[in-house]
C-alpha cells in the first residue's frame, strides 16, 4: 500500500509491520518538511513511536542537506511476533536409537558393543516429550496484535506397548520389557527381538530384556544375552551366548576354545565343539559333544558321542560312546553338586538362627498379651512392634523351609544319578559318582548304567547290563 505526501511516498509492507519513505528523485528538497510526513502518518491510522519520530527528523535532516537516498528509508516498525518452539523428544539415555553412534573426537570405539538394538525393561522411562511453546504475539505499525506462529508437537505415535505417567501425561513409560522399535513416527515394543542375519559388527552385541531369536550365525568374540530364551537358526562360534531361560542352538556351537554359553534352564544344541557350556537344568545334544566342558544341575543326554570332555552333570548322563580312541581323557562327574550342598549347609545354619530368634521375640510377647487391655502407650507401640517382627520371622522361616525342602530333593534326585551307555565306554575314561571315582584300565561294552551302591559298608561304582548282570568295578572313594 502506497500514499504520498508531496516529495515522499509511503510504502508499508504486506504484512503491516513496516513503512518506508520513497523520494521523488526530481523533487523540490525544500518542500520536505516533518510535519507533514508525520500528519500522513497520523492519517493512515499507523502509531507514531518515538523511534518513528528519530527516522523522520533524520530523513528531512539528510534531505535538506541534498544527500537524496537513493532506496527505501524505514520510518515506522512494528514488534513483531515470535514463533513458538516445536516440541521435541528426550530419550531416557538407554533407549535413543542413536545412541550406537560414536562421540565425536573418540578415536577408540569399541565396534563389538555398539548394536543398533534397543532393550528396555517394563516400567522404565522412555522419553519425555517436551510440548511446543505458544510464542509471543506482536503488534503491526497500526498498533494491532499480531498473533504468533503456534510451535508444532513431534510428529510421534505410541504404540499400546508404551504407556502416560499419570501423574505427567508427557513421560512415557514402556508396559512390557522388550525391544523399542522406532520407525519413522511410529514408536513400539516387542517383547521378542528378532535378527534377521548374523550377530556381527553390522548387529553388535545383544543385551535383550525378553527373548531373542538370531536367524543367523554369532560370530566369534560376540555376546548374546536375554532374560529369557534364546534361539540361534545359525552357527555360535567363539562367542558368548547367555540365556535366563532355554538356550536352543541348532546350527551347533564350534566354539573355538572360546564359546562361553549359560543357560537358567535347558540347553538344546546341534553339538558341541571346543566350548563350555552351563546349565541349571539338562544339556541335549544332537549328535556330539567334543572337548568341551559341561556344567550342569541337570543331566547331560546326547545320541552320539562324548569326546575328550570334562562333565560335571548332577543328574547324571546319556550316550552313546564315551571317551577317546586317541587317549584325550575324558571325565565324567555326576551325583554331587557341591554348590547345592553348601548352600543347603548355609540355609540349616540360617533358619536355625532364625527359629531361635522368633521364639525369643515370642516368649517377650506372651507377658505383654496377658495384659494387653492395660498397656501404657509405650508398651503399647512395643507390642505392635514384635507382633510384626514375629509375623514377618515367621514369613521369612516358611520361605527358607521351601527353598530347604527343594534342595533336599535336587541332592536326593543326585543321589540316584547315574551314566547310561547304549554302546561303548572306552578305557582311559574317569568316572566319578557321588564320592567313588574310576579310571578304566579296559573299555565297558554297552548297554549299560553305571551307578553308585554302597557294598560292604563303602561307596563303589557298579555297572548293571540290561539283563540284569552286576559288576563291581575297582573304584575308591574320594574327599
Amino acid at each position: 500500500m502506497t500514499q504520498e505526501a508531496g516529495l515522499l511516498q509511503l510504502v508499508v509492507s504486506p504484512d503491516n509491520l513496516r513503512a518506508w519513505g520513497r523520494l521523488h528523485r526530481d523533487g523540490n528538497p525544500e518542500t520536505i518538511a516533518e510535519g507533514s510526513i508525520i500528519k500522513l502518518l497520523v492519517d493512515q491510522g499507523i502509531e507514531l513511536t518515538d523511534q518513528a519520530r528519530d527516522h523522520i527528523a533524520a530523513l528531512v535532516e539528510r534531505v535538506k542537506r541534498g544527500d537524496m537516498p537513493e532506496d527505501d528509508v524505514l520510518l515506522v516498525e512494528g514488534l513483531p511476533p515470535k514463533a513458538g518452539e516445536d516440541g521435541w523428544i528426550e530419550w531416557a539415555p538407554e533407549c535413543d536409537p542413536q545412541r550406537t553412534q560414536p562421540a565425536e573426537g573418540v578415536d577408540e570405539v569399541d565396534h563389538y558393543a555398539r548394536s543398533d538394538i534397543v532393550s528396555v525393561s517394563a516400567e522404565s522411562l522412555v522419553c519425555t516429550i517436551h510440548p511446543p511453546t505458544p510464542g509471543e504475539p506482536g503488534r503491526d505499525i497500526y498498533g494491532r496484535e499480531v498473533p504468533p506462529h503456534r510451535g508444532r508437537r513431534p510428529p510421534i505415535t505410541f504404540g499400546e506397548s508404551i504407556s502416560h505417567d499419570e501423574g505427567d501425561p508427557n513421560r512415557l513409560f514402556a508396559r512390557i520389557s522388550g525391544r523399542l522399535n522406532v520407525m519413522g513416527p511410529r514408536v513400539w515394543i516387542t517383547p521378542l527381538l528378532v535378527v534377521n542375519r548374523n550377530v556381527d559388527f553390522a548387529c553388535g552385541n545383544i543385551d535383550f530384556d525378553g527373548d531373542v531369536m538370531v536367524r543367523g550365525n554369532v560370530l566369534d568374540l560376540f555376546t548374546v544375552k536375554a532374560t529369557r530364551g534364546i534361539v540361534v537358526r545359525g552357527l555360535i562360534e567363539a562367542a558368548q551366548v547367555e540365556a535366563g531361560l532355554t538356550l536352543v542352538a541348532a546350527g551347533g556351537i564350534a566354539g573355538k576354545e572360546k564359546a562361553v554359553i549359560r543357560s537358567g534352564g535347558t540347553v538344546k544344541a546341534r553339538f558341541a565343539d571346543n566350548a563350555t557350556v552351563e546349565a541349571a537344568s539338562d544339556v541335549y545334544l544332537q549328535r556330539e559333544i567334543v572337548n568341551s566342558k559341561v556344567v550342569t544341575s541337570g543331566r547331560l543326554i546326547t545320541p552320539g558321542t562324548i569326546t575328550g570332555c570334562v562333565v560335571e552333570a548332577c543328574q547324571g548322563v546319556r550316550a552313546s560312546v564315551v571317551g577317546s580312541r586317541s587317549g584325550i581323557r575324558t571325565t565324567l562327574v555326576i551325583g554331587c553338586d557341591k554348590q547345592a550342598q553348601s548352600k543347603l549347609f548355609r540355609l540349616e545354619q540360617e533358619l536355625s538362627s532364625a527359629e531361635d530368634s522368633v521364639a525369643q521375640n515370642r516368649a517377650k510377647l506372651e507377658p505383654l498379651l496377658k495384659r494387653k487391655d492395660d498397656l501404657t502407650d509405650l508398651s503399647r507401640s512395643r507390642l505392635v512392634k514384635l507382633l510384626n517382627q514375629v509375623k514377618q520371622q515367621t514369613a521369612d522361616i516358611e520361605e527358607m523351609q521351601r527353598t530347604r525342602q527343594q534342595l533336599k530333593e535336587h541332592l536326593r534326585k543326585n543321589r540316584d544319578a547315574s551314566i547310561r551307555i547304549t554302546q561303548l565306554v572306552r578305557e582311559g575314561t574317569t568316572i566319578q559318582i557321588g564320592r567313588a571315582t574310576i579310571t578304566l584300565r579296559e573299555s565297558l561294552r554297552g548297554p549299560l548304567t553305571l551307578m553308585c551302591q554302597r557294598i560292604d559298608g563303602v561307596e563303589k561304582i557298579v555297572a548293571t547290563s540290561e539283563g540284569g548282570s552286576l559288576i563291581v568295578l575297582d573304584s575308591c572313594v574320594v574327599g
